[in-house]
Protein backbone atom coordinates (compact mmCIF):
# COMPACT_ATOMS: atom_id res chain seq x y z
CA UNK A 1 0.00 0.00 0.00
CA UNK A 2 1.54 3.32 -1.07
CA UNK A 3 1.52 6.53 0.93
CA UNK A 4 -0.12 8.51 -1.89
CA UNK A 5 -3.57 8.50 -3.47
CA UNK A 6 -4.00 8.12 -7.26
CA UNK A 7 -4.17 11.93 -7.62
CA UNK A 8 -0.82 12.37 -5.82
CA UNK A 9 -2.15 13.67 -2.51
CA UNK A 10 -0.96 12.04 0.74
CA UNK A 11 -3.04 9.17 2.08
CA UNK A 12 -4.92 10.08 5.32
CA UNK A 13 -4.29 8.13 8.48
CA UNK A 14 -6.53 5.08 8.93
CA UNK A 15 -9.78 6.03 10.65
CA UNK A 16 -9.12 9.72 10.03
CA UNK A 17 -9.68 12.07 7.10
CA UNK A 18 -12.60 13.60 5.35
CA UNK A 19 -15.11 12.01 3.00
CA UNK A 20 -13.48 13.46 -0.12
CA UNK A 21 -10.20 11.73 0.71
CA UNK A 22 -12.03 8.44 1.13
CA UNK A 23 -13.86 9.01 -2.16
CA UNK A 24 -10.59 9.85 -3.87
CA UNK A 25 -9.13 6.61 -2.56
CA UNK A 26 -12.03 4.60 -4.03
CA UNK A 27 -12.31 6.27 -7.42
CA UNK A 28 -9.48 8.66 -7.98
CA UNK A 29 -9.79 12.36 -8.65
CA UNK A 30 -13.09 12.08 -10.51
CA UNK A 31 -14.84 10.72 -7.45
CA UNK A 32 -13.42 13.36 -5.11
CA UNK A 33 -13.50 16.45 -7.32
CA UNK A 34 -17.06 17.53 -8.26
CA UNK A 35 -15.65 19.60 -11.11
CA UNK A 36 -14.63 16.34 -12.75
CA UNK A 37 -18.22 15.05 -12.76
CA UNK A 38 -20.38 15.67 -15.81
CA UNK A 39 -23.87 17.23 -15.72
CA UNK A 40 -25.51 13.91 -14.81
CA UNK A 41 -23.31 13.61 -11.71
CA UNK A 42 -21.32 10.69 -13.15
CA UNK A 43 -17.60 10.93 -12.85
CA UNK A 44 -15.69 11.74 -16.00
CA UNK A 45 -12.27 10.16 -16.24
CA UNK A 46 -10.97 12.55 -18.91
CA UNK A 47 -7.69 13.96 -17.56
CA UNK A 48 -7.42 16.40 -20.49
CA UNK A 49 -10.54 18.27 -19.43
CA UNK A 50 -10.02 21.38 -17.34
CA UNK A 51 -11.06 20.83 -13.75
CA UNK A 52 -13.45 23.80 -13.77
CA UNK A 53 -15.29 23.04 -17.02
CA UNK A 54 -18.61 21.23 -17.06
CA UNK A 55 -20.72 19.95 -19.88
CA UNK A 56 -23.98 21.69 -20.48
CA UNK A 57 -26.92 19.54 -19.40
CA UNK A 58 -28.79 17.92 -22.26
CA UNK A 59 -32.20 19.45 -22.72
CA UNK A 60 -34.88 17.25 -24.25
CA UNK A 61 -37.10 19.20 -26.60
CA UNK A 62 -40.62 17.83 -26.63
CA UNK A 63 -42.67 17.60 -29.78
CA UNK A 64 -45.36 20.26 -30.03
CA UNK A 65 -48.73 18.50 -29.82
CA UNK A 66 -51.63 19.71 -31.92
CA UNK A 67 -54.82 20.94 -30.29
CA UNK A 68 -56.72 18.13 -31.99
CA UNK A 69 -54.33 15.55 -30.52
CA UNK A 70 -54.57 17.06 -27.04
CA UNK A 71 -58.37 17.23 -27.05
CA UNK A 72 -58.64 13.72 -28.50
CA UNK A 73 -56.42 12.26 -25.81
CA UNK A 74 -58.51 13.93 -23.10
CA UNK A 75 -61.77 12.55 -24.51
CA UNK A 76 -60.35 9.05 -24.95
CA UNK A 77 -58.87 9.07 -21.45
CA UNK A 78 -62.19 9.91 -19.83
CA UNK A 79 -64.06 7.56 -22.13
CA UNK A 80 -61.69 4.79 -21.05
CA UNK A 81 -62.75 5.24 -17.42
CA UNK A 82 -66.47 5.44 -18.22
CA UNK A 83 -66.27 2.48 -20.60
CA UNK A 84 -64.57 0.38 -17.92
CA UNK A 85 -67.39 1.17 -15.50
CA UNK A 86 -70.00 0.56 -18.21
CA UNK A 87 -68.47 -2.87 -18.84
CA UNK A 88 -68.98 -3.73 -15.18
CA UNK A 89 -72.59 -2.48 -15.36
CA UNK A 90 -73.33 -4.61 -18.44
CA UNK A 91 -71.82 -7.62 -16.68
CA UNK A 92 -73.88 -6.92 -13.53
CA UNK A 93 -77.14 -6.51 -15.48
CA UNK A 94 -76.67 -9.93 -17.11
CA UNK A 95 -77.65 -8.46 -20.49
CA UNK A 96 -74.91 -10.46 -22.23
CA UNK A 97 -73.02 -13.66 -21.40
CA UNK A 98 -70.16 -12.91 -18.96
CA UNK A 99 -67.43 -13.72 -21.48
CA UNK A 100 -68.95 -11.41 -24.09
CA UNK A 101 -69.63 -8.59 -21.61
CA UNK A 102 -66.23 -8.64 -19.92
CA UNK A 103 -64.25 -9.66 -23.00
CA UNK A 104 -65.83 -7.16 -25.38
CA UNK A 105 -65.88 -4.35 -22.85
CA UNK A 106 -62.33 -5.10 -21.76
CA UNK A 107 -61.15 -5.08 -25.36
CA UNK A 108 -62.83 -1.73 -26.02
CA UNK A 109 -61.33 -0.18 -22.88
CA UNK A 110 -57.84 -1.40 -23.79
CA UNK A 111 -58.23 -0.10 -27.35
CA UNK A 112 -59.40 3.30 -26.08
CA UNK A 113 -56.27 3.57 -23.98
CA UNK A 114 -53.97 2.18 -26.67
CA UNK A 115 -55.10 4.72 -29.24
CA UNK A 116 -53.97 7.76 -27.26
CA UNK A 117 -50.29 7.50 -28.33
CA UNK A 118 -51.39 6.86 -31.92
CA UNK A 119 -53.08 10.27 -32.15
CA UNK A 120 -49.83 11.78 -33.40
CA UNK A 121 -50.64 10.12 -36.75
CA UNK A 122 -53.76 10.57 -38.91
CA UNK A 123 -54.51 6.84 -38.62
CA UNK A 124 -55.01 7.30 -34.85
CA UNK A 125 -57.93 9.67 -35.51
CA UNK A 126 -59.49 7.21 -37.97
CA UNK A 127 -59.23 4.41 -35.39
CA UNK A 128 -60.81 6.76 -32.84
CA UNK A 129 -63.79 7.33 -35.15
CA UNK A 130 -64.11 3.55 -35.67
CA UNK A 131 -64.15 2.94 -31.91
CA UNK A 132 -66.83 5.60 -31.45
CA UNK A 133 -68.94 3.79 -34.07
CA UNK A 134 -68.37 0.40 -32.37
CA UNK A 135 -69.45 1.81 -29.00
CA UNK A 136 -72.56 3.28 -30.62
CA UNK A 137 -73.29 -0.04 -32.35
CA UNK A 138 -73.00 -1.88 -29.03
CA UNK A 139 -76.19 -0.11 -27.96
CA UNK A 140 -78.08 -2.52 -30.23
CA UNK A 141 -77.34 -5.28 -27.70
CA UNK A 142 -77.34 -3.13 -24.57
CA UNK A 143 -79.40 0.08 -24.92
CA UNK A 144 -77.75 1.55 -21.81
CA UNK A 145 -74.56 1.96 -23.86
CA UNK A 146 -76.20 5.00 -25.41
CA UNK A 147 -75.38 6.73 -22.12
CA UNK A 148 -71.70 6.36 -23.06
CA UNK A 149 -71.95 6.54 -26.86
CA UNK A 150 -73.92 9.76 -27.30
CA UNK A 151 -72.03 12.13 -24.98
CA UNK A 152 -68.56 10.81 -25.78
CA UNK A 153 -69.27 10.47 -29.49
CA UNK A 154 -70.47 14.07 -29.47
CA UNK A 155 -67.41 15.25 -27.55
CA UNK A 156 -65.13 13.32 -29.90
CA UNK A 157 -66.79 14.88 -32.97
CA UNK A 158 -66.67 18.38 -31.49
CA UNK A 159 -63.03 18.06 -30.43
CA UNK A 160 -61.95 16.70 -33.82
CA UNK A 161 -63.75 19.41 -35.78
CA UNK A 162 -62.89 22.33 -33.51
CA UNK A 163 -59.34 21.07 -32.85
CA UNK A 164 -58.54 20.85 -36.55
CA UNK A 165 -59.90 24.36 -37.08
CA UNK A 166 -57.75 25.75 -34.26
CA UNK A 167 -54.70 23.93 -35.63
CA UNK A 168 -55.28 25.42 -39.08
CA UNK A 169 -55.59 28.92 -37.58
CA UNK A 170 -52.42 28.41 -35.52
CA UNK A 171 -50.48 27.28 -38.61
CA UNK A 172 -51.71 30.33 -40.54
CA UNK A 173 -50.68 32.66 -37.71
CA UNK A 174 -47.26 31.01 -37.44
CA UNK A 175 -46.74 31.31 -41.21
CA UNK A 176 -47.72 35.00 -41.14
CA UNK A 177 -45.40 35.64 -38.19
CA UNK A 178 -42.51 33.86 -39.93
CA UNK A 179 -43.12 35.84 -43.13
CA UNK A 180 -42.97 39.13 -41.17
CA UNK A 181 -39.99 38.27 -38.99
CA UNK A 182 -37.72 35.64 -40.54
CA UNK A 183 -35.69 33.70 -37.97
CA UNK A 184 -32.14 34.95 -37.46
CA UNK A 185 -29.25 32.71 -38.38
CA UNK A 186 -25.87 32.64 -36.63
CA UNK A 187 -24.26 34.09 -39.78
CA UNK A 188 -26.44 37.21 -39.64
CA UNK A 189 -25.42 38.08 -36.09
Amino acid sequence: MSDQLPDGSPRPEPGRGDASAAAAERGGRAAADPAFADASGAASHDPNRASGSRRAPRVRVRRQRSVQESLGSIVLGFEFIVMFLATLVVFGLHKLPPLVALGGGGLLTVLLLAIIPLLKRPSGFVIGWVLQAIILASSIFVPQMLIVAIPFGGMWAYCMIRGSRIDRENRALAAARDAQDPPSTPDSL
